[in-house]
């Protein structure tokens, strides 16, 4: 620009009149307001949000921690809750229920399903730097299997050696096949070097229980009591030398209250920013627009048990089959649970090895339900409206516990078996007077839920071995194909193999009409919008929602975005 051309720009604002000037500012304006935009939108797109470190997380419970020990936390789930925080285990399941290798680098099953090998990650340290070998495994395992203890993992592990093949190697060898075993691998692991050092009937006494020293993603902290000594917040850190993906979350807080009410005034003054939750603090829950709310699959069924060998009239099949194709199970759910269960029609569940959509069952029909027994004879009809046979009402116990819930689906069923004749007595149970019943078979039906873990094994549950304590199967049925095709399952690696022999068996368990299939609860869990990462999936138990908390976040960055084209 030569210098009579500067002169005539500089005066440009005195030959321009008024309009021109705002127009010129208006160009110039939108000139740098498009260059600004095009930049931002450049940026976005180029770039993606990630999660990155940092941030708190709080969640509030009812109860108190006590053993925060993964061999004898079994029986209280705010300790289970810490010690999936703290410890780690050979393997662990995602929310698809496929296998992840946690301590494990890898396993291999023998043919016979006798041995499994498994070799462990080299280089780990415990939350106090010491190295983790094998020996903390053989030490774990040998501490379960002491009587002393009363772990309830030992049955887990009876008529099992556990064999250290090197230090990053072990052995499991069983003295019968048992293809599921790898499920049982999912306990916690703990420090040889600091717990050999107390005596084993002495390990539920030790201050260690609430100081724990892991390997997990989070370590301990601090726990603060109030002046009558209960712990109200219990401090984790993040694990720095965690051998998998670290966790963005750098604090975890264990708050704990005494009561749901507490628990649900914390929630509302955000004192908190999660919890799980049931019918008592949901009206409470779904008010609150910035909780994301959760409903995890749970590997568990409620049905109805036939012990027909307890009552002669639920000997006869037709019978059977007639109380099953009274219920109504979409209405059952819909009026028990608003809907927030699974309808289930068989023992395996979905995503379950030997699940089977295909599988054939009893489906809703009041009239044929009727037509079955005016046929079997049980024609008459008193001034109740109960069905007769040669003067003896059809009439039937059902045994629940005192548990809401399965009080109110025991009355929904003696409503629906009312109308097709079938006079139902309810009796209810304190869970501990539930369980003395189960042990003695002394019911004609009882509504009770059954936990099959990860693999869905049956044969504890409907094998006829089962039928008698400390057996799980609590229907009468003694069927020489279902025991064994159970027998066959357990006895081969081959998964493909093990879901065939599941399917045949629940065509014929279907067939025996011994069991009502219900539903499946789910888990009930809410936590704040600013958590991210959570997957909603399959858990076999409650502490597992933290599973894979190294994936949870709160605080993002932007980095480029690799997939982004010009």
């Amino acid at each position: 620009m030569n210098e009579n051309n500067k002169i005539k720009f500089t005066q440009l604002p005195r030959v321009l009149s008024k309009l021109e000037k705002r127009i010129v500012i208006v160009l110039i304006a939108a000139a740098i307001t498009g260059t600004a935009w095009w930049g931002y939108d450049y940026y976005i797109k180029s770039t993606q949000k990630v999660p990155k470190k940092g941030g708190v997380y709080t969640e509030g419970f009812v109860g108190q921690p006590k053993f925060v020990n993964p061999i004898i936390a079994q029986a209280n789930t705010v300790d289970m809750d810490i010690t999936e925080l703290v410890y780690s285990s050979l393997i662990k399941y995602d929310a698809n229920n496929n296998i992840v290798l946690d301590l494990a680098e890898s396993y291999e099953i023998s043919e016979d399903a006798k041995e499994f090998t498994i070799r462990l990650k080299k280089n780990l340290k415990w939350h106090d730097g010491e190295p983790f070998k094998a020996d903390d495994v053989i030490y774990t395992v040998q501490s379960i299997q002491n009587q002393s203890l009363q772990s309830s993992l030992k049955s887990n592990f009876d008529k099992t050696t556990a064999e250290k093949i090197d230090d990053d190697t072990v052995k499991f060898s069983l003295k019968e096949p048992y293809s599921p075993f790898i499920t049982n691998l999912t306990f916690g692991i703990l420090p040889k070097h600091i717990w050999e050092l107390i005596e084993p009937a002495n390990i539920p006494l030790a201050e260690l229980n609430l100081q724990p020293i892991g390997t997990g993603p989070y370590k301990f902290k601090e726990f603060q009591k109030n002046k009558i000594g209960e712990i109200k917040t219990y401090t984790l850190e993040l694990n720095e030398d965690y051998y998998r993906d670290k966790p963005y979350i750098e604090k975890v807080n264990l708050n704990f209250y005494q009561t749901k009410e507490e628990l649900a005034a914390a929630l509302e003054d955000k004192k908190i920013d999660g919890l799980a939750y049931d019918s008592e603090t949901q009206e409470i829950v779904e008010t609150m627009e910035w909780l994301n709310k959760y409903a995890m699959k749970l590997p568990r069924y409620n049905a109805v048990f036939i012990n027909y060998g307890n009552n002669e009239d639920l000997e006869f099949k037709k019978v059977r089959e007639a109380l099953q194709k009274a219920i109504d199970k979409k209405d059952l759910t819909d009026k028990t649970f608003n809907g927030k269960v699974d309808i289930v029609n068989e023992p395996i569940l979905e995503n379950f090895t030997g699940y089977n959509p295909e599988l054939k069952t009893f489906e809703y029909n009041l009239s044929e339900s009727n037509d079955i027994l005016h046929n079997a004879g049980w024609n008459e009809v008193d001034e109740n409206g109960y069905r007769k046979k040669e003067g003896k009402i059809l009439e039937f116990t059902l045994s629940v516990s005192d548990f809401e819930e399965h009080v109110n689906v025991a009355k929904y069923l003696q409503e629906k078996w009312k109308e097709i004749g079938v006079k139902i007595n309810i009796e209810t149970f304190s869970p501990a007077d539930i369980q003395e019943k189960i042990r003695q078979r002394e019911y004609d039906m009882i509504l009770f839920g059954q936990v099959t873990g990860h693999d869905p094994d049956p044969y504890p549950f409907w094998h006829s071995s089962q039928r008698q304590e400390p057996g799980l199967n609590l229907t009468s049925m003694k069927d020489e194909d279902i025991d064994k095709l159970l027998e066959q399952a357990r006895e081969t690696a081959d998964k493909d193999t093990r879901a065939e022999k599941y399917k045949d068996f629940q065509e014929k368990l279907t067939d025996n009409a011994v069991a009502i299939f219900l539903y499946s609860p789910r888990y009930l869990y809410a936590i704040s919008d600013k958590i991210k990462g959570l997957d909603e999936g399959l858990i076999t138990k409650p502490s597992e929602r933290f599973s894979e908390i190294n994936k949870w976040y709160i605080k993002t960055k932007r980095e480029k975005n690799s997939n982004f084209e010009r």
